[in-house]
């Protein structure tokens, strides 16, 4: 089921808009891209108590666009989180500063939840700062080669000259 665990602090205890796996996998990947880089210092995810839908497991990827659920599993992430059930979103899980800066996307993997079969997201924050750059290419102009015609220089009194 697709929906926004996105919300603003202050609805972060509203479960009426949540995200939800496939009925039979609890497995998910979400991506997310910054429009500019971050440094991420926390992350709350919380999800839906005593019912076995709350993510467990969580693998945490840094500027990695080629997570899919074939390759996820055996790659090394920065972070790996177990979580505790948390259905109003009070824990913020302290994340490594140093593999969290500079970042222009994250990649979430949810392994497993609590009862297995489902997963069910009702809010994901995530604590840091921006710093004000932007990854892109850059536009430059360069000359390979110089061009005399291009650098025209006036006659000046006292120039040299060829002898």
């Amino acid at each position: 089921t697709a929906a926004n665990p996105f919300k603003p602090f202050h609805e972060r205890q509203d479960h009426s808009r949540f995200l939800a796996s496939n009925d039979d996998d609890p497995e998910m990947i979400l991506f997310i891209p910054f429009t500019e880089a971050v440094s991420i210092k926390s992350i709350c995810i919380s999800g839906s108590s005593g019912d076995g839908t709350h993510p467990k497991t969580v693998k945490l990827f840094t500027n990695r666009e080629d997570i899919d659920f074939s390759n996820a599993n055996e790659l090394p992430a920065q972070q790996k989180l177990d979580l505790v059930e948390d259905d109003m979103a009070n824990i913020d899980y302290p994340l490594q500063v140093r593999k969290f800066q500079g970042v222009s996307s994250v990649t979430l993997f949810i392994e497993d939840s609590y009862g297995g079969d489902e997963t069910k997201i009702y809010y994901i924050g995530l604590k840091g700062e921006s710093k004000k750059w932007r990854h892109g290419v850059v536009e430059c102009v360069y000359e390979a080669r110089p061009q005399p015609a291009d650098h025209k220089v006036k006659d000046t009194i006292g120039s040299t000259s060829l002898i």
